[in-house]
C-alpha cells in the first residue's frame, strides 16, 4: 500500500476525485482482501485517471513548428508518431494528418519520449514522457506514463483528445508498458509490474503484479532484482528480471533472464459485476497459487549504461516466435558489449538461427530494440539499422524500434542531430523515415517515435 502522505496528496486534490467517501470504502476493500491496491482519482467513474495538460511556464506552444508535412508515397495504413513535442496521427485513408494532443510542455526542459503504444481496438495511446526541468543534473530517462483517448477524436474534426495520468513510470528506451486487451495497461521497471485498471468502473486504480524486494514468485531471479522490457502475447505478459549482484560496479553487475506469466484467471473478471469485480481480482492475486513466473531463458549479463540504467539483451515475441539476444561480456573500458542475436520459437527456446549476420557487438551506450514482420522477417535497431536477409545496414540512429511495412521495408525514427543549448536543454532533431535495402527515404520530417495501429 501507499504511505498516508500519498493518500492525503490524493484526498487534496479537487479535479476528477471521487468523494471521500468512496476513496475510503476502496482503501478498505484493499486492506480486508490484503491486495496491493491503489486507488485514486476517477475520471466521469472509470475509462482511467486524470485528465492532464501537463502545464508549466515557459510553454512549448509559445513558439509552435508548422505542422508536418507528409510524403505523398507514404504508406496508406493508421500510425502515430510524435512532433514537435505533440502526437500526430495519420489514418487509414485519409489524405492529411490530425493532430492528437495539445500538450503545454516546459520550453526550458529537456523533453523526453517513450514509444507509442496502441492498444489492440486502437481507441489508445500510451506513452512515456520525460521533462527533465533540472539542466545541471543528468538526463532521467524515465517518466510518467500516460494514455490518450482516440476513439473520436481520430474521426470528428476539432474533437479534443484526453489526455490521462496513470502514476505509473516507464523508460523512454525499450518497451518496459503494453496493454493487456484495452483494460490494462501493464509497466515494467526497477520497482516492479504494475497494472493500470483502465476500464474499471469504480474508478482507475493501479494493482502490482511483481515487487522486487519480498516477492517470491520470482525466485528463480534471485533476491536482489529489477525488472525491465513487457509484452503482452494474448493473455500472457512476458517481461524481463535482473538479478543484480554488484550494484555501482562496472562490467557485468549481473545476470537476466526472460520470464512469462499467465493471465487467464484475471482476465475473466474484468467482465464481472462492478460490486464484485475489485474484490475478485484482489482475491486471484493473492490467491495460495498466486501469480508465479516461470522463466524462459537467460539473457546473459546486466550492465549499466552510461547513465547508470541497467541494460541486458533486448527481445521481441511474435506468435510462437521469440527473437532475443544475449548479452556476453561487457568492456567499460572499451565501451563494448558482445551480443548474440538469437531466433527461436516459444516451444524451443534454443538459439535455432542467428537472423542477422555479422552482428556480434555493440556500443555501451547503444539500447537495441527489435522487430519482427510476417515470415519471421528481423529488425535490428543499434548503433546501425539491420535488416534479416539484406546484405547491408542502413546508417540510422534510433532510440526507438522500427515497424515493419511489408517483407523488405521498415518505419524507422532517424536522428541526425542532438544538440545542448546555453542554459543546459537538449534538443533532438529525427526524420521519420522508410528504409530499405540500406538506404532511407523521409516520410515526415522532423517525426519521430511512430507506432502502427
Amino acid at each position: 500500500m501507499r504511505s498516508q502522505a500519498h493518500w492525503r496528496r490524493l484526498l487534496g486534490r479537487s479535479v476528477g476525485c471521487r468523494p471521500l467517501a468512496a476513496l475510503a470504502q476502496v482503501m478498505t476493500l484493499a486492506l480486508l482482501a490484503l491486495a496491493p491496491l491503489l486507488a485514486g482519482c476517477s475520471a466521469s467513474g472509470g475509462g482511467g485517471g486524470i485528465n492532464v495538460t501537463l502545464g508549466l511556464q515557459g510553454s512549448t506552444a509559445d513558439n509552435p513548428a508548422p505542422p508536418p508535412k507528409l510524403a505523398t508515397d507514404g504508406p496508406d495504413q493508421t500510425y502515430a508518431f510524435v512532433y514537435d513535442n505533440q502526437v500526430w496521427a495519420h489514418v487509414k485513408g485519409a489524405s492529411g494528418l490530425t493532430q492528437v494532443t495539445r500538450l503545454t510542455l516546459s520550453a526550458g526542459a529537456t523533453i523526453e519520449w517513450g514509444p507509442l503504444v496502441w492498444s489492440p481496438s486502437g481507441n489508445s495511446l500510451a506513452f512515456a514522457l520525460v521533462q527533465n526541468l533540472a539542466t545541471d543534473q543528468p538526463i532521467r530517462d524515465a517518466g510518467q506514463v500516460y494514455y490518450v483517448n482516440v476513439s473520436t477524436c481520430l474521426t470528428a474534426p476539432g474533437a479534443s483528445c484526453p489526455v490521462y495520468n496513470t502514476e505509473m513510470t516507464g523508460s523512454v528506451y525499450g518497451h518496459t508498458y503494453d496493454w493487456l486487451n484495452d483494460d490494462w495497461l501493464i509497466a515494467g521497471g526497477g520497482s516492479g509490474i504494475s497494472a493500470y485498471d483502465v476500464s474499471d468502473p469504480n474508478g482507475w486504480r493501479t494493482w502490482q503484479l511483481r515487487m522486487t524486494a519480498n516477492d517470491q514468485r520470482d525466485y528463480t531471479c534471485g533476491p536482489t532484482r529489477s525488472y525491465g522490457d513487457v509484452q503482452m502475447v494474448g493473455t500472457t505478459l512476458y517481461y524481463t528480471c535482473m538479478a543484480i549482484a554488484k550494484l555501482g560496479a562496472t562490467g557485468a553487475i549481473g545476470t537476466a533472464t526472460l520470464n512469462a506469466l499467465n493471465l487467464d484467471n484475471i482476465v475473466g473478471d474484468f467482465s464481472l459485476d462492478p460490486l464484485t469485480r475489485d474484490q475478485t481480482i484482489a482475491g486471484a492475486l493473492n490467491s495460495a497459487q498466486g501469480l508465479y513466473g516461470y522463466q524462459l531463458l537467460s539473457l546473459g549479463n546486466v550492465y549499466a549504461d552510461p547513465d547508470g540504467q541497467f541494460e541486458t539483451g533486448a527481445w521481441r515475441v511474435d506468435g510462437t516466435t521469440l527473437v532475443y539476444e544475449r548479452i556476453g561480456s561487457v568492456d567499460a573500458q572499451k565501451d563494448v558489449v558482445a551480443r548474440t542475436l538469437c531466433q527461436t520459437t516459444i516451444y524451443n527456446l534454443g538459439c535455432n538461427s542467428q537472423p542477422i549476420s555479422g552482428l556480434k557487438s555493440q556500443p555501451l551506450s547503444a539500447h537495441p530494440q527489435i522487430a519482427l514482420g510476417s515470415g519471421g522477417a528481423v529488425a535490428y535497431q543499434g548503433d546501425k539499422l539491420y535488416l534479416s536477409g539484406k546484405s547491408g545496414t542502413a546508417a540510422i540512429s534510433s532510440p526507438y524500434a522500427p515497424i515493419w511495412l511489408s517483407g523488405s521495408s521498415v518505419l524507422a525514427t532517424n536522428v541526425t542531430a542532438t544538440t545542448t543549448d546555453a542554459s543546459g536543454v537538449t534538443r533532438t532533431k529525427a526524420n521519420l523515415v522508410i528504409a530499405q535495402n540500406g538506404s532511407s527515404a523521409t516520410l515526415v520530417a522532423g517525426a519521430s517515435d511512430a507506432a502502427l495501429s
